[in-house]
């Protein structure tokens, strides 16, 4: 996990609310090592469905009704409770990443995009090529799938997408194609498909060699 990059998730309650929160550090970092002023991105994660409970400021303020507090007294109650819930802190905890990561991707020169992409390529066969360590079950390997689909815009997906699949399918300490099982290889089409990029992932997959290990051969032909 990187310690500088935080997950973020935004969750809808039956109240209506819907917040952004922070649930944690990231599991895969496309930017590794790096500090906070680096250039970095949070991850963040969509609930599918609505919780079954309202917010805690909604409960917070219900309660407050329930007492019959009125004015200064409510505001008090309502600011005071809510401060100390899990709610209030991960909410903070998520704006302030969310504008450290912001602000780490203003004005970045070409020569860096170069090198971020780089250290991104670099990080994605680093993490494929440790399946046992990071846990690249179906849903590991999707959760780096998605870390890779909401990269920022300096960061080339498309690419990103072609190396992830060749790589999945590609024993690295054995240096030879390995596959992937049907049911998986469609769960992350899906995935893919939502970002516009599943043709891409499909033709990633689709290799024997990645391509930079083809290019490599070749070079050293």
């Amino acid at each position: 996990m990187c310690s500088n990059c935080s997950k973020l998730v935004r969750r809808n309650f039956s109240c209506g609310h819907q917040l952004l929160l922070r649930i944690g550090k990231v599991t895969f970092c496309l930017y590794y090592p790096h500090t906070t002023k680096d250039y970095h991105a949070v991850v963040t994660q969509y609930d599918n469905a609505t919780r079954d409970h309202e917010c805690k400021e909604c409960a917070i303020r219900k309660e407050a009704s329930n007492k019959g507090l009125r004015g200064a007294e409510r505001l008090d109650f309502i600011k005071n409770n809510y401060a100390k819930t899990w709610e209030a802190k991960a909410r903070e905890e998520a704006k302030k990443s969310a504008a450290l990561a912001n602000t780490s991707q203003q004005a970045t020169d070409p020569e860096t995009i170069v090198k971020l992409n780089k250290k991104a390529e670099s990080q994605v066969k680093f993490y494929l090529a440790h399946p046992s360590r990071y846990r690249l079950d179906t849903i590991g390997r999707a959760e780096l799938l998605k870390t890779i689909l909401r990269a920022p815009d300096a960061i080339d997906r498309k690419a990103l997408v072609t190396l992830f699949g060749s790589y999945s399918v590609f024993d690295q300490k054995e240096n030879v194609w390995k596959g992937m099982p049907v049911n998986e290889r469609n769960y992350l089409l899906v995935i893919a498909r939502h970002a516009g990029l599943s043709r891409t992932l499909e033709y990633g997959l689709s290799l024997k060699k990645p391509e930079d290990l083809q290019a490599r051969e070749k070079t050293d032909v």
